[in-house]
């Protein structure tokens, strides 16, 4: 092999160890970050609920495992019941409307 040649591959595989290198070294602090403290590893998700609402009461505690299915909050009820009882009003008036032109 010429000098060229080596110098070529010698080059490539240096290269190739470094962004090797990199990746892990990537991977490794950003899967599990650290402090001086302690070592942690964490999932996270984004929680949302199906309707929008005051939180009246909270069932968890920081950092508590839970489960699919757990309650995790409780959302004030107090627009959603005004909603239907308008809703039953706006029937009803509907149904006396319909009752009074037959």
């Amino acid at each position: 092999m010429s000098l060229k040649t080596i110098k070529y591959f010698s080059t490539l595989i240096v290269a190739v160890v470094a962004v090797l290198a990199a990746w892990w070294l990537w991977n490794y602090y950003m899967q599990s970050p650290w402090t001086r403290d302690g070592k942690i590893r964490a999932e996270q998700v984004s929680v949302t609920p199906q309707v929008s609402g005051s939180i009246t009461q909270l069932n968890i505690k920081d950092n508590q495992f839970v489960n699919a299915g757990d309650v995790l909050f409780v959302i004030d009820k107090t627009p959603f019941h005004i909603a239907e009882l308008n809703a039953q009003a706006q029937l009803a008036k509907a149904q006396s409307d319909l009752a009074k032109s037959e």
